[in-house]
């Protein structure tokens, strides 16, 4: 599941799918709202049909009154008949006209079943403007609606809404809580492209998030104008416009609430705006130069004063005149005029102190545009960094040297050590009757072997402290390394009495590293554990796979007590046994530290009384 905020296409349905359910409560929440102004829950079906045929009959009365207003002909000649019964063509209604005496004049209806609706129609006769006369005109629906008319659509509209009157609050929950649960999943996979590398913005959050609010208002706007554009063209012209409006409103509003949500998770909404970036240029300087916390003291005592002076020359002359207004503001000016340039070089020698502190010393503080103390304290630092400089010259002219002597006597003595073991090899092949001097080449083989041991680890320690190491990176599963490390020191384990407890995660766990290099810094700390941990004791060989990172174990109860720190423990030629009775050359920890460092790691050892602890961190792959 956590590899779905990764995938784009995923990200798409999802929100596709939160515009239909947006979509859906929006309509069912309009439908509800005109069904209860329509009386749908307390009405039954019945009523509401009623009402309905009640009120297309009083549009078509409206129409064949207007009918008999245009011909104004109280005899209704047969005119009027065809006219009024084209009306009814292809309908399901009928009509008859009677007179004031109930006499029928014209009409269509045959005495089928109906229902029925009348509306008195009144007119002057012979001009006489105080006598009138009327006309009964009646309505008759016919029960069986065989016509696809506005009757038939408002029985059907009818029987739906009075179906669907509950069922459009459960539509409308379900969509709500659908549409909130797939903008959670939007708004949390926000600004997550690529597994393992964390959130970055994209193309909408390079605009800024003020200008994008200006953005969405404008197109709000735009919006409102093309629908009062689309109203004029009628009624399918906003029939048309208003989902398509819609679908654009709410993919801008996502774009824009995506890019909230990415700001907010890289901590940007303030910094990233236009405003902010202006003020920053404007008094950035200034504040920079106070949070350096150099001169502070000084820009407060000229800050009061001047404030103090601009205070006292308003109250104690007269404000209205124009000089002694002109002689504050100019007093103002040039106060800020000269803190702006004051906390600019402050925050020049501040930066120059950063990059010298974090190891940059070839940059140096431009002195010639200092005056006074300011430039005393850009000497003083130039000064500090060349000392510094100088030092780090000659310490790693130091260790360059180190590093070369071991390597080179590593080297020199392989021949003649080579040599030492060979020859104690043949010996062991010659029949020597002595048992003295069995003894004597059996000590010979096991110290050479052991002597041997010692220069290659000189060699090795020297290699990976200086860096000249060749690495071969490849994806490594590291669990499957471990349990490599683990058979392989079975036998050795299990004759130092021993158990091992391995706990690895059910998912690979991938890192970037050279296999073979990681191996070696394995097999160091396993042969530290057998060699120095307490007899019938458990070994921990933990993996535990975190955010970003991998995290190793190796943790064991040791057989001596440990009056030393972890950092001592990683130096060279440093052994956790102050006796120095084991074999060992106390490279091993110091060899592991370098090639983890190399791979792109750290180690780290930890000792709490007895417990002995390493702690491997690799980035994942």
């Amino acid at each position: 599941m956590k590899g779905l905020k990764y995938n784009f296409a995923v990200k798409v349905c999802t929100w596709a799918g939160s515009l239909m359910a947006a979509i859906l409560f929006a309509v069912s929440v309009i439908a509800a709202y005109v069904m209860f102004e329509a009386d749908v829950y307390r009405s039954s079906e019945r009523e509401l049909l009623a009402k309905a045929r009640r009120e297309i009959c009083s549009s078509i009365h409206y129409d064949i009154i207007c009918e008999l207003d245009y011909n104004d002909d109280p005899a209704l000649t047969s005119l009027v008949k065809q006219n009024v019964d084209e009306m009814s063509e292809g309908t399901n209604w009928r009509y008859t006209i009677e007179d004031r005496d109930g006499n029928l004049i014209i009409g269509n209806y045959e005495g089928q079943t109906a229902f029925e609706d009348k509306n008195v129609y009144h007119y002057y006769t012979d001009g006489q403007t105080s006598e009138q006369d009327y006309y009964t005109v009646t309505l008759y629906v016919l029960s069986d609606l065989k016509e696809k008319d506005a009757f038939y659509d408002a029985s059907r509209a009818c029987a739906l809404a009075y179906n669907m009157r509950y069922a459009v609050y459960i539509i409308a929950f379900i969509s709500a809580a659908l549409f909130a649960l797939l903008i959670v999943f939007l708004f949390c996979s926000a600004g997550y492209k690529k597994a393992g590398a964390g959130v970055s913005g994209g193309i909408t959050e390079k605009i800024p998030p003020d200008v994008f609010s200006l953005l969405v208002l404008f197109a709000v706007y735009m919006n409102y104008v093309a629908l009062v554009f689309a109203n004029d063209l009628g009624d399918y012209g906003v029939l048309f416009a208003t989902p398509v409006l819609a679908v654009i409103d709410y993919l801008i509003a996502s774009l824009y609430l995506k890019s909230i949500a990415v700001h907010l998770k890289l901590r940007s909404l303030a910094r990233s705006t236009l405003v902010y970036r202006a003020l920053s240029f404007v008094f950035g300087p200034i504040v920079n130069g106070f949070k350096n916390g150099r001169g502070i003291g000084l820009t407060a005592v000229k800050c009061s004063a001047v404030c103090g002076v601009a205070l006292g020359l308003l109250v104690c002359c007269d404000a209205y005149e124009e000089r002694y207004i002109t002689l504050v503001l100019a007093l103002l000016a040039v106060y800020f005029v000269v803190s702006l340039l004051h906390a600019a070089k402050l925050k020049q020698l501040g930066a120059a102190t950063d990059k010298i502190a974090k190891g940059d010393f070839s940059h140096s503080v431009d002195t010639s545009r200092l005056y006074g103390d300011l430039r005393v304290l850009g000497n003083d630092i130039n000064r500090i960094n060349e000392g510094l400089s100088e030092a780090v010259k000659d310490r790693m002219k130091s260790e360059r040297l180190k590093t070369e002597l071991i390597t080179n006597v590593s080297h020199d003595l392989k021949t003649p050590l080579t040599s030492i073991i060979s020859y104690v090899d043949l010996l062991e092949k010659e029949e020597i009757e002595s048992e003295n001097a069995k003894k004597y080449i059996d000590v010979l083989s096991r110290q050479s072997a052991r002597l041997k041991k010692l220069t290659d680890d000189l060699f090795e320690a020297a290699m990976a402290s200086s860096g000249n190491v060749k690495m071969e990176f490849s994806r490594c599963d590291v669990g499957v390394l471990l349990n490599q490390t683990a058979g392989e020191f079975e036998d050795r384990l299990e004759s130092a009495r021993l158990s091992l407890v391995i706990n690895l995660p059910s998912e690979p766990v991938f890192i970037t590293a050279d296999p073979k290099r990681l191996w070696r810094v394995f097999e160091n700390l396993m042969g530290n554990i057998c060699k120095y941990s307490q007899e019938q004791t458990r070994v921990y060989l933990d993996l535990e796979k975190k955010a970003r990172i991998a995290v190793i174990r190796f943790k064991n109860i040791s057989r001596d007590m440990l009056n030393i720190s972890g950092d001592e423990l990683t130096a060279r030629f440093v052994r956790g046994d102050s006796s120095r009775n084991t074999e060992g050359s106390g490279l091993g920890l110091s060899i592991a530290k370098s090639l983890a460092e190399l791979q792109g790691g750290s180690l780290d050892v930890k000792i709490d009384g007895d417990l002995f602890a390493v702690e491997l961190i690799f980035p994942l792959a």
